[in-house]
């Protein structure tokens, strides 16, 4: 994301037009924090647009610091415990599910969830909510390795590499 242009259609909006093109987002992880780190870029992003963000993550309290080290504080964190699932994507796929449908129960659903690769919870969690889910697949050499561009241009790649 750090590599693209500015996105103009942003700068260009009124604030009722801004305002009705704003989304919720929902960003869920797997338990190892590896797999939190790549998508920080992405939430910072959707966060400079006026998006609110939803961050759905283990319960380890290095996951909660880890957002607010990369200056992600308006991100609202909802921890999970996911402590039996570190090393397998299928046991935490059940309380991450429960976890979204939970938060979700008496508030409307997200516009999208996107999801790590080894959290199929959230996409199933997404399909009962009705809302799309969109997988990624991050690969940290090319998302968050600070080597690949100064931190002028990207600072926050930076931050989430070294924090």
């Amino acid at each position: 994301i750090s590599q693209c242009q500015k996105d103009q259609h942003f700068d260009d909006m009124t604030p009722n037009k801004a305002q009705e093109d704003m989304m919720d987002i929902a960003f869920a992880s797997h338990a190892m924090l590896g797999h939190l780190t790549p998508l920080i870029p992405y939430m910072q992003a959707l966060l400079d647009r006026q998006h609110t963000v939803t961050c759905f993550h283990d319960a380890n309290p290095r996951n909660r610091r880890k957002l607010e080290s990369c200056g992600l504080k308006d991100v609202t964190s909802v921890e999970i415990d996911m402590s039996n699932s570190e090393h397998d994507m299928i046991s935490g796929a059940g309380p991450l599910y429960g976890g979204i449908l939970d938060h979700y129960s008496d508030r409307p659903p997200p516009s999208v969830v996107v999801y790590d690769f080894f959290a199929p919870g959230a996409a199933d969690a997404a399909d009962r909510l009705g809302r799309p889910a969109v997988c990624v697949f991050p690969n940290a050499a090319v998302t968050v390795n600070p080597s690949l561009a100064s931190p002028e241009e990207s600072p926050v790649r930076h931050r989430a590499w070294r924090a």
